[in-house]
């Protein structure tokens, strides 16, 4: 019996692994879900150089109307029937969100072209993502190591050669240098990559 895609949109986001200030571990979770694996899909990471990062639209926003600057953010782009979605666990938008919809919305160009808070995209495949990604959380642990905010309940997200890499994959270095998994974008080079300008 074949799940149909139009499903994932229907379901809460309740339903598959989450936990707040994680979604490098969110997304790993979600890449191996049964739902997803037969489609086209990339983890996408969202930073830049001063990983201050302008996105819109989400959540934890102090009002609808103001964006959060995250230090780095992750989500999932998924493809159906040559459609591109994003999936966003802390996105105020859809769960499951058009890319063109959810750029226009979460990155407004006017405001975030020019300035230090424009954001870079780290596009990895689902399989080398789940393959390579590594974390041992210490990036949310203080000085004296106490949690800045508290773990997921599931065990670490590891392989057996990379160690932790978390913030291999959120460097932007300038695309053209950048060495590392996946390939590193600007808004309008995602968009063209994608299908959503000429």
């Amino acid at each position: 019996m074949k799940i149909k895609f139009h499903a994932i949109a229907l379901v809460q986001r309740s339903q598959f692994l989450y936990q707040p200030y994680f979604c490098e571990e969110n997304i790993w979770h979600l890449c191996q879900t049964e739902e997803l694996a037969r489609f086209p899909r990339h983890a996408v990471f969202i930073s830049n150089p001063g990983k201050t990062c302008a996105i819109w639209k989400q959540r934890a926003a102090p009002s609808s109307g103001q964006p959060v600057i995250w230090d780095y953010h992750v989500v999932l782009l998924v493809q159906k029937q040559g459609q591109w979605s994003v999936l966003d666990f802390d996105t105020a938008l859809s769960f499951q969100t058009p890319l063109a919809t959810y750029l226009e919305q979460s990155f407004p160009i006017s405001t975030v072209l020019s300035s230090n808070y424009a954001p870079l995209f780290r596009v990895v495949g689902a399989n080398d993502f789940i393959k390579h990604f590594a974390s041992d959380r210490s990036h949310m642990q203080n000085s004296e190591g106490s949690w800045q905010m508290p773990p997921p309940p599931w065990p670490l997200c590891q392989n057996d050669t990379d160690g932790m890499n978390l913030m291999e994959f959120v460097a932007m270095s300038s695309p053209s240098d950048d060495q590392f998994i996946g390939n590193v974008m600007t808004l309008l080079s995602l968009q063209r990559k994608f299908g959503l300008s000429s």
